[in-house]
């Protein structure tokens, strides 16, 4: 016990505790703040993700728009026009849930969305968008996080989304 309490005052004297503790609280707070950076470029590049896929179907939407406000629609055009509105609703719902930070709300949301694209698609309508490799990656990557009920999930900035 005595040489326990000589190392202990030793150290103190020292001023090796003090460096230590100085420099584990800085390391924790460089960690957290990275953490807290990641969080913000997460939503950032899911919006440029939304973004990139809203901006399509709306041209498509309001190029229809027109014709259906003159109930010119043909029976094809319809049921594209009723498509593109449920991926309307989709990208809404979709941004919603990223600004307001319910990752879990996403895939729900997403596969709503593609859903309405392959809907779209049938009716005689092209999205260039979301298109061969890519769509398949994004279907599979929805399957999998609907059928293991994870939270949307990001590959570039991987931080939990329930820390904070």
């Amino acid at each position: 016990m005595r040489l326990l309490k000589f190392e202990l005052k030793k150290l103190i004297r020292q001023h090796k505790l003090i460096w230590l503790l100085v420099s584990v609280v800085v390391i924790v707070g460089w960690l957290f703040y990275q953490n807290l950076l990641n969080q913000d470029l997460r939503v950032k590049e899911a919006i440029d993700q939304v973004e990139s896929l809203a901006v399509e179907a709306d041209q498509l939407y309001a190029s229809l728009l027109p014709l259906e406000r003159e109930n010119q629609l043909s029976m094809e055009q319809q049921h594209q026009f009723d498509s593109l509105n449920k991926m309307a609703t989709a990208i809404f719902q979709w941004r919603s849930a990223i600004y307001e930070n319910r990752w879990n709300d996403i895939p729900p949301i997403e596969q709503d969305f593609l859903t309405g694209l392959s809907a779209y698609e049938e009716a005689g309508g092209t999205y260039t968008e979301l298109k061969g490799i890519d769509r398949e990656i994004a279907i599979a990557r929805n399957a999998v996080l609907m059928e293991r009920q994870l939270p949307e999930a990001n590959e570039t900035y991987p931080v939990s989304p329930d820390c904070c």
